[in-house]
């Protein structure tokens, strides 16, 4: 029922709380979330690394803006409403599907004043900003809960160095995404696209959703 999923997303916005942001930006996390990040940036702070969140939980409609966006830029370029999808997914997930509904996934960037945040894979390759910091995180983010579920191995997304998820409360939250009803759903809340969505769903929603770089073991 669509009525399902909308109280699905309405209790993860019962528990948010702010956390320490970059500067001109504002995230909110679940409560136990944000008390696991903040001991993570403690940590990185003591290494010489002041992280802080480019952004958290993310509401369903912001995510139908940031879709439909790029979404109508794909097609502006000639891109088949198929084709537009596939463009979109490389980096963006469908609304209803990224994890940033949850509260439980934040994107992290180095808190510096000389540095713009920004959301761009060169800054945490070797030589780049970042690249110091996701050496730290590789190294002692799962001691605090988080992993890296996009680091292009398995999940159908291209690699997100800054993305970061706070396993034991994602993964409550994913096992009651995969049960409700995503055809019924998708009739009722459209956004640019949702018909090629629901028509490749069967594909779609194991590769983007189910589908994602395990936690270390």
């Amino acid at each position: 029922m669509t009525h399902d999923i909308e109280d699905f997303f309405a209790r993860a916005n019962r528990h948010l709380v702010q956390v320490s942001s970059v500067r001109d930006h504002s995230a909110r996390l679940h409560e136990a979330v944000a008390e696991s990040l903040e001991a993570l940036r403690e940590a990185a702070l003591a290494k010489g690394l002041p992280l802080a969140a480019v952004s958290g939980h993310r509401a369903l409609t912001r995510q139908i803006e940031i879709w439909n966006g790029k979404f109508e830029r794909a097609r502006a370029r000639g891109l088949s409403e198929d084709d537009a999808v596939d463009d979109v997914l490389r980096y963006s997930a469908p609304p209803g599907w990224s994890r940033h509904h949850w509260g439980t996934d934040v994107d992290l960037f180095l808190d510096r004043t000389d540095l713009l945040p920004r959301l761009e894979a060169e800054d945490w390759e070797s030589g780049g900003p970042c690249a110091e910091l996701l050496a730290l995180l590789d190294e002692i983010a799962y001691d605090f809960g988080f992993f890296r579920p996009y680091r292009g191995e398995c999940s159908g997304y291209l690699p997100e160095p800054w993305h970061w998820s706070h396993q034991p409360m994602a993964s409550a939250w994913l096992n009651g995404l995969a049960a409700l009803d995503w055809p019924a759903w998708l009739t009722t809340r459209p956004y640019r696209g949702a018909t090629s969505v629901l028509g490749r769903l069967a594909d779609l929603f194991p590769r983007y959703v189910l589908t994602f770089d395990s936690p270390p073991v």
